[in-house]
């Protein structure tokens, strides 16, 4: 099973971040929290983000959980932003989108965006165990 070193969760709603990052920290997997509520602010935190200085392999972020329906920069955009960063920044990330049940071509579309999995909010120890023994 790979580890799970850094995270970022990427919602407009800031209790939702919250909520999710305290589930994070209580299934106890070891790793990193990182906040951004726009879209636009997780491709700038992906772009100029270097990584552990004290790990060299840690210098990509491992899952993101996506919000959907946010201001300034959707989930549509970041993913369509997300494909044109460098290999390097997106190499091995797994993308799960956050959100309510979508139509079968929103769902359809996001799948050929590079989304790896669904997620109905608010995530749980549950679903973090589901996603982490089916990705890592």
């Amino acid at each position: 099973m790979g580890e799970i070193k850094h995270i970022l969760l990427v919602d407009d709603d800031e209790p939702t971040n919250i909520l999710h990052k305290i589930i994070i920290d209580e299934v106890d997997w070891g790793c990193t929290v990182h906040l951004a509520q726009t879209g636009k602010a997780a491709i700038e935190f992906l772009q100029t983000w270097e990584g552990s200085s004290e790990d060299s392999s840690a210098s990509t972020i491992d899952l993101i959980f996506l919000d959907l329906n946010m201001p300034t920069m959707n989930g549509y955009e970041f993913l369509r932003a997300h494909q044109s960063l460098p290999p390097s920044k997106r190499a091995k990330v797994i993308i799960v989108m956050l959100t309510t049940m979508l139509d079968q071509a929103k769902t359809d579309l996001l799948w050929s965006l590079g989304i790896q999995g669904f997620q109905k909010k608010p995530l749980t120890e549950d679903a973090l165990g589901k996603i982490r023994e089916e990705f890592f």
